[in-house]
């Protein structure tokens, strides 16, 4: 099989970075999957917000497939799995 390689210039997206490093803060993904599914008790949802439903989904989707699996010894997260991910449009 033939090897990509890829120049540290094409590996490196400032908006990509950008976007990690907002949606990666504190709270940020936490509250922000919550007003998802329609908790409204941080304020209402702006367009920009909504149009990351699917980003939302897909982490979650890697969370639960990754992060979920149990591991021996156990763990918090395993002892209270989330609550699936799904709309209040």
């Amino acid at each position: 099989m033939k090897e990509m390689k890829i120049h540290q210039a094409e590996a490196f997206c400032p908006y990509y970075h950008h976007a990690v490093e907002l949606i990666g803060r504190r709270w940020t993904g936490a509250i922000l999957r919550a007003m998802l599914v329609g908790v409204s008790r941080f304020g209402d949802l702006t367009e920009k917000g909504r149009s990351l439903w699917s980003v939302v989904e897909a982490v979650s989707g890697w969370a639960e497939e990754w992060l979920a699996r149990p591991r021996q010894g156990g763990s918090d997260a395993e002892a209270h799995p989330p609550a699936p991910l799904k709309a209040s449009r």
